[in-house]
């Protein structure tokens, strides 16, 4: 079972709504299994069942799975398809009260990716009346993975690690620029489109090396022209998406014999530590405070979160860090990535996406390294 339906339907009863309209990609995906391509779709989720608004083009992308109502249209001009969608979308809307996920902060990007494209302001007005915002409910359906959708997401993480492995042993050597290396990494995830029965991949890479890896803690990371030269520790922050599903990996890897290699080290104990702590229940600041126990004196040196939700985006809730309040839960996937990083000397992090399991926590995020 891709969707939980059971979950859907309880969601609509607790906001006490007779229907929920979808337009966020990562919404219409957790509900319908449908990842949108051009951001004009919509999907309307009753107590019965389901109905989704379409670009006629991308009918060949709908999931195997879904069984639920179709109408497709023709978008050209895109003023004239909001109005033609929300025509459509107010012609099949039940009568009743009506939800809506109207709410922008970080979204998820769609596999074009130049342009997010957002529904206009006054697009829910139109469609759909007055409504019900419910983005909250949905940012606590969406934590929840159904196995079905768990698989997904390690597929995803096979896509990533298959493409730091390849890149790496042919382009780890000195003289290679930071944004090389970056650049080769995503064409060898783009490069697997069609593997596994995929069929949109999209990677985002940054790649951080020498001196430079001690910002990669920084708020923004950025590829360089930096060369990457004999001991440098190198950080790579990589974002991938295999059809709608998210992968976030960081991995450190060292040119040659680096004389830092005791800090990667410290990391990555660091982070098994924490991986240790995850179980149902624990709250996200205990799973942080658990990675800052074991890094003692470094502590200085590592100034960001454990970790955040990912899967249905590269970084949902719940989010781990030292003030989170987020109980975890069976069926959520996380990220575990502490770091340290010493300015005028290296930084490493460390990245893996974990799966909560009734038992502790399941690394989703392995291949032979």
């Amino acid at each position: 079972m891709l969707i939980d339906t059971p979950r859907l339907h309880q969601l609509l009863e607790q906001q006490q709504i007779d229907s929920l309209v979808l337009r966020l990609g990562e919404n219409l995906l957790a509900t319908t299994g449908y990842w949108p391509v051009a951001g004009l779709s919509c999907a309307i989720q009753t107590h019965t069942g389901v109905t989704l608004v379409i670009p006629r083009r991308e009918q060949e992308f709908l999931p195997s799975e879904y069984s639920g109502e179709l109408f497709t249209f023709e978008p050209e001009y895109v003023p004239d398809a909001e109005a033609e969608l929300a025509r459509l979308v107010r012609e099949h809307l039940p009568a009743g009260r009506a939800g809506h996920d109207f709410a922008y902060g970080p979204l998820a990007a769609n596999n074009t990716a130049g342009e997010l494209r957002l529904p206009p302001k006054d697009w829910y007005a139109r469609a759909v009346g007055e409504g019900v915002e419910c983005s909250a409910a949905l940012a606590a359906f969406r934590a929840i993975k159904t196995p079905a959708q768990v698989e997904r997401i390690r597929r995803s993480q096979r896509f990533a690690l298959r493409g730091i492995q390849r890149a790496c042993e042919a382009l780890l050597q000195p003289g290679i620029k930071e944004i090389q290396l970056a650049a080769r990494i995503e064409a060898e995830i783009e490069g697997q489109l069609g593997d596994e029965d995929s069929q949109r991949v999209r990677a985002f890479c940054f790649v951080q090396a020498g001196l430079n890896s001690a910002l990669a803690g920084d708020t923004i990371s950025i590829s360089g022209s930096n060369r990457l030269q004999t001991g440098d520790l190198v950080v790579i922050e990589l974002g991938t998406v295999v059809d709608g599903y998210w992968s976030d990996i960081t991995r450190t890897v060292s040119v040659g014999a680096s004389p830092h290699q005791w800090l990667l080290d410290k990391v990555r104990e660091a982070q098994a530590a924490a991986v240790a702590a995850l179980r149902p229940g624990i709250i996200g600041k205990e799973a942080d405070q658990a990675a800052r126990d074991l890094l003692g004196d470094l502590n200085p040196y590592y100034h960001h979160n454990l970790g955040h939700g990912v899967g249905f985006a590269y970084h949902e809730p719940p989010f781990l860090g030292r003030r989170s309040e987020a109980v975890l839960a069976q069926g959520q996937v996380v990220t575990v990535e502490p770091g340290v990083y010493i300015k005028g000397q290296a930084g490493a992090r460390w990245e893996d996406n974990v799966l909560i399991t009734a038992a502790g926590a399941e690394v989703l995020s392995r291949l032979d390294e």
